[in-house]
């Protein structure tokens, strides 16, 4: 439909790739954007409790 088929879709070599993973708590354990490991991950999102 888009045209990209060869682009995205799946997990294969000379295809675009984002995703994160999770550890067992569902924390972020690492991210790829544009198929390269992010390093720099900013600080977890926080709640703040209303006062």
């Amino acid at each position: 439909m888009l045209g990209i088929d060869d682009l995205v879709g799946s997990l294969e070599v000379g295809k675009r790739a984002d995703l994160v993973v999770l550890d067992d708590r569902l924390a972020v354990a690492g991210v790829m954007s544009r198929g390269r490991w992010v390093t720099e991950v900013p600080a977890p999102l926080t709640t703040v409790d209303a006062q």
